[in-house]
C-alpha cells in the first residue's frame, strides 16, 4: 500500500468522524432533531468520494472506509453508539448501515472497472444530495403527501429528488464532455436519469432505497451519453441508449400509468410500479414494451367481463381488481430483470426470456380471469375435487384454453420483435414455439404451486379465503399453505421459472 493510499484512507477517517461529531454537537449544543443530523451526515458522508477519487488508485485501499464504517454503523444501530445517527421510534432502520454498503458496491464496481467513475460520482452524489435534501424539504414544506408500500412521502420531496439528481448528472456530464456532446441529449439524459431517482425513492421502503438508487442510478448513468466517451471507457458490456427514446418511454409510461390509474385499474403504488416497468422495458425494447401493453390492456378488458359472474372469486381473493405494485412486480419483475440483462449485454436469449415470461404472465392471467366464468366450480389441479372459483389452484376447461390463447396472443406478437433482432426465419420460430409452450406450460406451474404452497385462510363461517385477516383486522384461521407464500408469491416464482427456462433453448 502506499504512502498516497494511508493518507487517503488517514484523510476519510478524519473527515467521516468530524461530520459525525458536527451533528453530534448540533444536536446536543443547538437542539436540532435526530431527523435533521441524521440528513446533514448523510449529505456531508457523500464528499467522502471525492477523498476516494483523489487519493486511492486500487480496490483494496477505496474499501477499508466504507467496511469499517458498516460495521461502526450496525454497532451504532444496536448500542447508539452516534446518538446524531439514530432513531428511537418506529421508523427506525438500517437506512445507515445500507450507505456504506453502497459505497463498497460503487467502489467495487467504479475502480474495478466495471462502470465509469463518472457514474458511481452521480450514484454517490445522487444518494447525498437527492435523497438527503429530498427528505429534509419534504419534512419540513412538504403538505400534500401520498403512500406507497406504507411510506409516506411528499409531492415537494419528491420533486426535489428529481430536479436535485437531473442536476447533479447535467453537472457531471457537462464536466466530462465540455463541449464535445450535445446539449439536448445530456439534458435529456438527465431527465431520464432524475426520473429514476425519483421512482427509486419512491418504492423502496425501510431506509434500502439507500442501495436502490445509488446502484440504479449508477448503471443506469452508464447506459446513458451522460458518462460515455470521452478518456472514460465503459468496460461493462452496455447497449447505449438514446436519450429520445428514454423521453419517449418516460412520456408513453407516464401517460398509461396515469390513465389507468384513473380507470381504477391500477392503485398508486401498482401506477408507479407500472410506469417503472414499463419505462425499463421501453428503453430495452419498444417490442417488449409493446407485448407489456398487449399484456396489460388485454387483462384489464377481461376483467370488466361479466362482472356479476365475479363476485364469488373477488370474496376468496385476497385484493380487489385494482392492481397494487406487488401485483405488477410479480408479473412482469421477472421479465423484466431480463430486459435489463438485455441491457447489459446479455444478448438475444435475454430477450427470449423476457417475452417467454409475459407469455407466462398473459397466460396466467388469461385463464384465472376468464377461467371464474366458468359455469361450474373449477376442480384442485392436485386432487380434481371441485373447489369454489376463485381459489388458486383450482382448474377448468375453459380457464385452460384461455391460458392457451394467451400465450399463443404473446407468442404471435413477440415474432416482430424477433424479427427486428435480426434473427433467421428458424430463429423467429424457435422463438415463437418457446414463447408459447413455455406460457402455456406456465398456467400449469402457477396451478400447481398455489394448489401446493400458496396459504389459505378459513372465515368464522367456514368459507375459505387467501386473505389472511378480516376487515377489522382480526386475523382468520390458516388452515394449509406455506406461511409467506401468497398469490403474488405464486405468480412470481411461475414467471421467473419460465423466464429462467427460456433461456436454455436460446442458448
Amino acid at each position: 500500500m502506499s504512502v498516497i493510499d494511508v493518507t487517503g484512507i488517514v484523510l476519510g477517517f478524519v473527515f467521516l468522524f468530524a461530520v459525525l461529531g458536527a451533528a453530534g454537537a448540533l444536536r446536543s449544543r443547538a437542539g436540532l432533531d435526530v431527523f435533521v443530523t441524521r440528513k446533514i451526515v448523510h449529505i456531508s458522508v457523500a464528499h467522502w468520494w471525492l477523498i476516494a477519487l483523489t487519493f486511492h488508485e486500487t480496490l483494496g485501499p477505496a474499501l477499508v472506509g466504507p467496511i469499517v464504517f458498516t460495521v461502526l454503523n450496525y454497532i451504532s444501530y444496536r448500542r447508539s453508539l452516534f446518538p446524531a445517527l439514530e432513531y428511537r421510534d418506529k421508523t427506525a432502520n438500517l437506512g445507515t448501515v445500507y450507505f456504506p454498503i453502497s459505497l463498497i458496491v460503487l467502489v467495487a464496481l467504479s475502480f474495478g472497472g466495471y462502470v465509469p467513475m463518472a457514474a458511481a460520482s452521480i450514484g454517490v452524489f445522487v444518494l447525498g444530495y437527492g435523497d438527503g435534501l429530498a427528505a429534509l424539504i419534504g419534512r419540513t414544506y412538504g403538505r400534500r403527501t401520498f403512500t406507497v408500500f406504507r411510506n409516506t412521502k411528499s409531492y415537494l420531496g419528491s420533486a426535489t429528488m428529481f430536479v436535485v439528481a437531473s442536476l447533479i448528472s447535467l453537472f457531471v456530464g457537462l464536466r466530462l464532455h465540455g463541449g464535445s456532446a450535445a446539449l439536448q441529449d445530456l439534458v435529456l439524459a438527465s431527465v431520464i436519469i432524475g426520473t429514476a431517482a425519483m421512482l427509486l425513492e419512491m418504492l423502496t421502503p425501510y431506509g434500502v432505497d439507500n442501495i436502490t438508487v445509488p446502484i440504479g442510478i449508477t448503471l443506469l448513468a452508464t447506459l446513458l451519453p451522460v458518462t460515455q466517451g470521452g478518456t472514460v471507457a465503459v468496460v461493462l458490456p452496455a447497449a447505449e441508449l438514446s436519450p429520445q427514446a428514454g423521453l419517449w418511454a418516460i412520456g408513453l409510461n407516464a401517460v398509461v400509468a396515469l390513465l389507468a390509474y384513473r380507470k381504477k385499474s391500477v392503485t398508486e403504488s401498482g401506477a408507479l410500479a407500472g410506469f417503472t416497468v414499463g419505462t425499463v422495458l421501453f428503453m430495452a425494447s419498444a417490442g417488449l414494451w409493446g407485448l407489456l401493453m398487449l399484456f396489460f390492456l388485454s387483462s384489464t378488458v377481461i376483467g370488466k367481463l361479466k362482472p356479476d359472474r365475479r363476485t364469488d372469486a373477488q370474496a376468496v381473493e385476497a385484493k380487489g381488481s385494482r392492481r397494487d405494485a406487488w401485483q405488477v412486480f410479480a408479473n412482469a419483475g421477472a421479465p423484466t430483470i431480463a430486459a435489463l440483462i438485455y441491457l447489459f449485454g446479455g444478448g438475444q436469449a435475454a430477450v427470449f426470456a423476457a417475452i417467454a415470461g409475459l407469455a407466462a404472465a398473459t397466460a396466467d392471467t388469461w385463464s384465472s380471469e376468464i377461467g371464474v366464468l366458468n359455469r361450474r366450480d373449477p376442480v384442485s389441479i392436485l386432487t380434481f375435487r371441485p373447489v369454489p372459483a376463485g381459489v388458486s389452484g383450482g382448474v377448468s376447461a375453459l380457464g385452460f384454453l384461455a391460458g392457451v390463447l394467451g400465450a399463443l396472443a404473446v407468442a404471435l406478437a413477440g415474432i416482430p420483435v424477433a424479427q427486428t433482432m435480426g434473427l433467421s426465419p428458424a430463429g423467429v420460430v424457435s422463438l415463437a414455439i418457446t414463447a408459447f409452450s413455455l406460457g402455456t406450460f406456465g398456467t400449469v406451474l402457477d396451478s400447481l404451486l398455489g394448489a401446493g404452497l400458496q396459504t389459505r385462510y378459513q372465515r368464522p363461517d367456514g368459507s375459505i379465503t387467501e386473505s389472511p385477516h378480516a376487515n377489522d383486522g382480526s386475523r382468520y384461521l390458516r388452515i394449509r399453505g406455506v406461511p409467506g407464500i401468497t398469490n403474488d408469491m405464486v405468480n412470481f416464482l411461475t414467471t421467473a421459472a419460465i423466464t429462467v427456462l427460456a433461456v436454455v433453448p436460446a442458448l
